[in-house]
């Protein structure tokens, strides 16, 4: 979580910044002029000003953007603000699209489509009474963060007084400065909706909070930039292209299974809650939505997957934290708070603080505990496991000072690992967004999945950040955005995430066929060549974040 306190320091320096931004530099930016058409991306173009530009010139141009992005030519050229309203320009690194290779016109191949794939096929050697608590489903973490707008959301950042603070200096800088400091904070996803579908994943961590008006937003600490509604109409029209897929939505606006009323989604009545449940998710899923009445509440373990789909059409499992009252105890959902074992697995170590060697033996330890977890509830709960990552207190506080305060060192007040007692030295290099630090996490989390892989029962559900095509997570240092951090060592390497997870899948269903040497052996060798496309990779690059470790 955001910490609670900000430093006096720190406000001084940023009251200075103001003072400056206000009174010195529009002289400054009118008299230097930079040749915008030399940045060859859209991240490279929209983020000169306050990483890749001598210091001097971070601080001249730190708090606004001096380029933008033509998407039509993809040329970058200078701000021009006659043109903000222009849908073609792009002015926020936040709205660049997936880069270094943009997205295929054609879905990967199998992803889509892999439930059918592995149970339905003509050609499928597999068991079919297979239950979801038998599967593992691959999922991401804040679903809808792709598509933030620079409108705060309320009720997110105001328990989170670092960002609440932050927020309200805002009006010290130009327009949408520190919006889009947040939002690079906030982003954990570059792909929609559909597309992290179409690349295999069946379980979507929905974010959601009430504006006004009846207008419901996907939230991370930022309304998304369209309502509610539009994000489920893509999610049906997706369903429909796919009928023999089946979905788990997760409805909560913080990601807590547990509390209920405002404490869930605050300043929000029951009417309100239950208005959009019943004149839009309803009526939009009628006929694919589970129902408690005829299944029981303890689908994942009692009802093959087969029969969910071609039986009973149950395709879209919703879990809604709130159940009681934002359903009204509807039987076409289940409640977070009985079904749902979300277990985060940053409670087992700090990889910032405490280093990568600590942080991996520590995520190995946790699914271990969460093999033991699934032992003791099988008859009850859904196993999910995040293996998402957040940016810490003091990490938000360094990349501040770096952005907004005039003549701070590049690297001030960040560094990386210093209460580990190994081998690990620590490091002076700042993961620069969420995503940065998400990919960063990625590298050291395919470690821990590679040990665990073979030996242990996986979730029953996870979520990441970082997902990119092909169903691989960005391990690498450049952004999905496209931002290159200048290393020839840390590009954008991938690992294959997903059809990691579905080989253990096929594995987990072949131990109950009668003869295990065909049994799914088409997609094991499939798997096994889509795996080696994007296996786990290492490297030592400490400039980065990325060492090699004793985990062969």
């Amino acid at each position: 979580q955001i910490g609670r306190q900000t430093t006096a320091s720190t406000t001084t320096m940023m009251m200075i910044t103001s003072l400056v931004l206000c009174v010195f530099l529009p002289f400054l930016v009118e008299s230097y002029s930079q040749d915008c058409s030399q940045y060859r991306t859209c991240a490279s173009c929209l983020t000169f000003h306050h990483t890749s530009a001598t210091k001097k010139e971070r601080h001249l141009f730190g708090t606004q953007p001096h380029c933008q992005w033509d998407r039509r030519n993809h040329y970058c050229q200078n701000h021009d603000n006659n043109s903000k309203n222009n849908k073609k320009i792009t002015t926020f690194e936040s709205d660049c699209p997936l880069a270094p290779h943009q997205y295929p016109k054609e879905p990967p191949s199998l992803l889509p489509h892999w439930m059918g794939t592995l149970l339905f096929s003509k050609n499928r050697t597999t068991p079919t009474n297979i239950t979801l608590s038998e599967l593992s489903l691959p999922g991401t973490h804040d679903s809808l963060s792709y598509d933030l707008s620079l409108v705060i959301s309320k009720h997110d950042i105001e328990n989170h007084p670092t960002w609440w603070w932050m927020h309200s200096f805002s009006k010290h800088l130009p327009k949408n400065a520190m919006e889009e400091f947040i939002r690079r904070q906030a982003k954990t996803q570059q792909l929609t909706l559909a597309q992290q579908l179409d690349n295999g994943v069946r379980f979507i961590d929905f974010r959601l909070t009430y504006s006004d008006r009846y207008n419901w937003y996907g939230t991370h600490f930022l309304q998304t930039k369209h309502t509610v509604p539009v994000y489920w109409q893509q999610l049906r029209n997706w369903l429909d292209q796919h009928p023999t897929e089946l979905v788990v939505i997760w409805l909560s606006q913080h990601g807590n299974t547990e509390t209920t009323g405002t404490d869930q989604f605050p300043d929000t009545t029951i009417y309100e809650k239950q208005w959009l449940w019943n004149t839009t998710f309803v009526p939009m899923f009628q006929d694919l939505l589970l129902d408690t009445r005829n299944a029981g509440e303890d689908i994942f373990h009692t009802i093959s997957i087969q029969a969910l789909i071609q039986e009973y059409n149950y395709r879209l499992i919703p879990i809604v934290s709130d159940w009681k009252e934002f359903t009204a105890s509807s039987p076409r959902a289940l409640n977070a708070a009985y079904v749902l074992e979300n277990h985060y697995h940053n409670e087992a170590g700090d990889l910032l603080q405490d280093g990568p060697e600590a942080f991996v033996r520590a995520q190995v330890q946790y699914f271990q505990h969460l093999q033991q977890q699934q032992q003791k509830n099988k008859q009850t709960k859904m196993t999910l496991l995040g293996m998402n990552t957040q940016s810490p207190p003091w990490l938000i506080k360094a990349l501040a000072k770096r952005r907004f305060v005039p003549f701070s060192s590049k690297s001030s007040s960040c560094t990386l690992w210093k209460n580990t007692n190994t081998t690990t030295k620590p490091s002076s290099w700042c993961p620069g967004s969420l995503l940065d630090l998400a990919q960063l996490s990625n590298y050291y989390n395919q470690y821990s999945i590679k040990e665990v892989f073979s030996t242990t029962k996986l979730p029953m559900a996870w979520y990441l950040d970082a997902l990119d095509y092909n169903g691989t997570i960005r391990t690498g240092c450049q952004l999905l955005d496209g931002y290159d951090q200048d290393s020839l060592q840390c590009q954008a390497s991938s690992y294959a995430l997903v059809d990691t997870i579905l080989l253990y899948n096929v594995q987990q269903i072949c131990r109950h066929s009668s003869d295990d040497s065909t049994c799914g052996i088409y997609l094991k060798t499939l798997l096994e060549e889509r795996r080696n496309a994007h296996p786990f990779q290492f490297w030592s690059d400490p400039s980065h974040g990325r060492l090699v470790l004793d985990h062969s």
